[in-house]
């Protein structure tokens, strides 16, 4: 019986669209992380510095060190995105993002107490601002929302066990939001989290039981308060002064941002003519802009090398190119097409879980986020976006199951 189960779970993958797309990624990042050679030397004959092309220049290459982790997360995608299409019931669903948004916030305990003990440059960390890329505060909001979706359904499944500890993890999870993003980004996730928190209270009220949804929302306001306390003890006044800025009359972007992202935007042009179909090599993109960069630039950007452009679109372009933002976006493409379809066919079926808005919601959010950042481009945030769509559209019954609820 269990036999027969694995077998036709390997079938499933094995014709599904989305098995072969990520055979794509999976053979394109190899020959990204085999094709090195991207780098920054100086051209006696020319006289200048320039940026060397890959190895085997018909490939797509990368700057040393920055291909092994890409290929490394794109294997990972085999097991967790088809996992969340075909092999997780809705209890799995549900483990997979509360163990997702608890560890996250086991990780956060960790820092702040090294950051409060001064170990390393922890401290420093803590310090969002605009220039780097805000991955971590993404991944923070990607658990924070996931949290809160796994919290609802914990009441479904009558985990009444753990519901303190999935309250607490979401709590610590926006903390990590807090601390680790920019505010525009707190805002975005922050707007995800209401809509979430809305839909899985209705529900509740619903589909459950009126108390359910009173325990819901009396859970979400102690978890509130996680990063308060938080704030009082474990962080420097300093640093929270600094991201409470907005509140005490700064602007959401430093001075100066819009005219920095518009230079960085007109170089990243010009970065991306240098490979308009395979990209001019991950991580070549700090190189590339530092010899485009004119003297006006860099008085700009007061002697700062961006690492990134303020828009992962461009990011996408410069450094993977055409071919290379295709085999990234059809696997996400496909996922969103599934989750479109589903959605279409259980209108009118069944009621729809607050599972089955999470995955768009955050793409969405995401998506916005990524018209001033980079973030996005990190593979664990990719693989992130991809696990909540395949979660939102496997939380929607098959076709096949549809019929028979509506033929029963």
């Amino acid at each position: 019986m269990l036999y027969d189960a694995r077998i036709r779970v390997c079938m499933l993958v094995l014709v599904d669209p989305l098995f072969w797309l990520l055979v794509l990624l999976a053979v394109f990042a190899a020959i990204r992380m085999f094709n090195g050679g991207v780098q920054e030397c100086y051209d006696v004959e020319l006289g200048k510095w320039i940026v060397t092309e890959p190895s085997v220049s018909i490939f797509p290459g990368h700057a040393e060190g920055s291909g092994f982790l890409e290929f490394a997360v794109v294997v990972s995608m085999f097991p967790v995105l088809m996992g969340c299409r075909h092999a997780l019931g809705k209890s799995a669903r549900l483990s997979f993002l509360s163990t997702m948004s608890i560890l996250a916030g086991v990780a956060l305990l960790a820092f702040l107490a090294a950051a409060r003990l001064g170990i390393g440059s922890a401290a420093k960390l803590l310090d969002a601002g605009i220039w780097p890329p805000s991955y971590v505060g993404c991944g923070f909001g990607f658990c924070f929302i996931g949290g809160i979706v796994a919290f609802a359904g914990s009441f479904e499944c009558k985990w009444n066990k753990l519901l303190l500890l999935f309250a607490l993890g979401i709590g610590l999870d926006a903390a990590g939001l807090f601390f680790f993003a920019p505010f525009h980004v707190v805002l975005l996730f922050a707007a995800v989290a209401v809509l979430l928190f809305l839909f899985s209270a209705v529900y509740l009220w619903v589909a459950c039981h009126p108390a359910d949804a009173l325990k819901f929302v009396a859970g979400l306001i102690i978890a509130a308060v996680v990063p308060v306390a938080i704030s009082l003890t474990l962080v420097q006044k300093e640093v929270l002064d600094s991201h409470l800025a907005f509140f005490n009359g700064g602007g959401m972007f430093p001075d100066g941002f819009w005219e920095l992202r518009m230079r960085l935007s007109e170089l990243s042009h010009s970065v991306w003519r240098g490979g308009i179909w395979l990209g001019t090599g991950l991580g070549s993109f700090p190189g590339q802009v530092r010899l485009l960069a004119s003297e006006a630039d860099w008085t700009a950007w007061n002697g700062v090398l961006p690492q990134a452009p303020f828009c992962g679109w461009w990011m996408l372009l410069c450094e993977r190119g055409i071919i290379g933002a295709a085999t990234i976006a059809l696997p996400l493409a496909f996922l969103l097409f599934t989750f479109v379809r589903r959605l279409v066919g259980a209108i009118g079926v069944r009621a729809f879980l607050p599972m089955s808005a999470l995955g768009i919601l955050a793409v969405v959010a995401l998506a916005a986020e990524s018209f001033v950042d980079a973030s996005f481009l990190r593979p664990e945030i990719l693989l992130s976006a991809g696990a909540f769509l395949a979660l939102s559209g496997s939380s929607f019954p098959k076709k096949e199951a549809q019929d028979g609820e509506s033929n029963g």
